[in-house]
Parts: structure tokens; sequence; C-alpha cells
């Protein structure tokens, strides 16, 4: 099932797809299980690793999948975001959403997905299917925006962005950090000096 968002945000979800921009990865989730023993029956209850239930200042329902959600309340754009995204997930549909600006998209998109990705790794039993999420953006401004919302969330997924080397290499001979603006040397190719020094590392 793939799901796109209009005005800014953008949600693939899909075992085979690929990012240019952001992805947020939940291949292997793993479980914490905490069972409670009574006089008749032991329940068992599991939570994805890493999330901080705490963090939900309330929580509400959508298609019988429970949302966390790091705001006091609900706005009405954003409980029908969720509905018509958890069901097209649940249909194996795509959606085309467009919502104004302000009116919570990034949360919405973020809580909904990973709310109904824990939902179907819970419901595939032994198997635990992996679910791979796939948020994409026309921007980096807008990838650190999506990893800023999403920290506010009870969610934590194990997480990777996806760019190119201008923008990811860290080499202190190409991207000097110390008292600078982090930009890369002039007159070097970027792409060509880090691929070399990520290939004299490996050989070395």
């Amino acid at each position: 099932a793939n799901s796109s968002a209009a005005g800014g945000s953008a949600v693939a979800n899909n075992n085979n797809a690929s990012a240019a921009a952001a992805m947020v990865d939940l291949t292997s989730p793993a479980s914490t299980p905490t069972t409670t023993n009574s006089s008749t029956t032991t329940n068992t209850r599991y939570k994805m690793e890493g999330d901080i239930p705490t963090l939900s200042l309330t929580n509400f329902f959508v298609m019988g999948i429970k949302i966390g959600w790091p705001y006091p309340t609900v706005m009405s754009p954003q409980r029908q975001m969720a509905f018509h995204l958890i069901k097209a997930l649940n249909s194996s549909k795509h959606v085309v959403l467009e919502s104004p600006t302000g009116t919570g998209k990034s949360a919405a998109i973020l809580c909904s997905v990973l709310a109904w990705q824990r939902h179907h790794w819970k419901k595939s039993g032994e198997k635990k299917e992996k679910v791979k999420i796939i948020y994409c953006s026309r921007t980096h401004s807008q990838v650190a925006q999506m990893v800023t919302s999403l920290k506010q969330t009870p969610y934590r997924p194990r997480m990777a962005i996806l760019g190119s080397r201008e923008r990811l290499c860290i080499h202190k001979s190409i991207k000097p950090r110390g008292g600078g603006s982090g930009e890369e040397v002039k007159g070097i190719n970027v792409n060509n000096e880090c691929r070399m020094r990520v290939r004299n590392t490996e050989k070395s």
C-alpha cells in the first residue's frame, strides 16, 4: 500500500519502496513483554521497544486502532486525515490528501501511520510481518522538520535519513567542522572525494 499527502508531506508504505529524502525504517521491530498474573488468567501485552507511551497527552481511536497523540486536543482536519490514511492502509490503496498550512499534517501522518504499523505488526502473529515506512519530502529543511515532529510523538522507530554525499559527508578534509559553516572545501568534487575516502578506509 502507498499513501501520499499533498501540501508538503508524503508517506509511502511498501516493503520494496525507495526514498530520496527521508526514511522512517521499522523493518525489524522488537517487543517487550509485560505479563500480568491473576488467579484465573495470564495476560501478555507487547509494546514496540523504544516507544514512550507517556508522551501521549491523549489517545484517540480510528477504525479500532489506538493512536498516541502528543497534544492535548486533536483538530478535526487531523482526525479526518488519520481516518483516510488508516482506511487506505487497511485496504492497500493509494490516498491523496490536501490540507492548508497549520492544520497539523506532519503529526497526523506520523502518528497515524506508525500506530497502524504497530497494530499490523501485532496482528501478524508469530510471522511478525516487517513493514517499512518511507516518508519523502521535497527539501532537506522539510526532512529536518519531520524529524523534529517525530521526536515530539510517543513513537520511536529506527530511522535512517537518505541523502546525497554533498549533504551527508562529514570528513573533516572535505567539510571542516571547527568554527566554520560546515560547507565543503571549494574546488573539489564532494561526491568523488567522499567515495574515495570510504574505499580507502575499507581497504585499510
